[in-house]
């Protein structure tokens, strides 16, 4: 048995759910917080004895796997494609709003 690396829920090795530590590092860069997620119930060993802060430099500085439960892997893909959509809609969203002028 193992435990979901947010949770702690003890999982079997087969439900078990591996996000390599890159993609993850990627989203706590992009904004993922599991402290404030909805669907993730963050342990009690890791709020009591970490903040937000301090728990995303942990997981910047450390390129290990994550190995979720299928609740918090379902979570985390949930808001990984959101953000996904939203850079989507950056992209296509003029920055530069001076097109307009054109016309002028």
């Amino acid at each position: 048995m193992k435990n979901c690396d947010l949770c702690n829920k003890s999982i079997s090795v087969s439900e078990m759910t591996v996000i390599p530590g890159k993609d993850f590092q990627q989203a706590v860069q992009g904004g993922f917080n599991p402290f404030t997620t909805p669907g993730i119930e963050m342990s009690n060993n890791i709020t009591f004895s970490l903040s937000f802060p301090s728990w995303r430099q942990m997981v910047l500085n450390d390129t290990s796997n994550w190995g979720l439960c299928q609740n918090c892997a379902r979570t985390f893909r949930s808001v990984i494609a959101g953000f996904e959509k939203q850079r989507e809609i950056q992209s296509i969203t003029p920055q530069n709003k001076k097109w307009f002028q054109i016309w002028k």
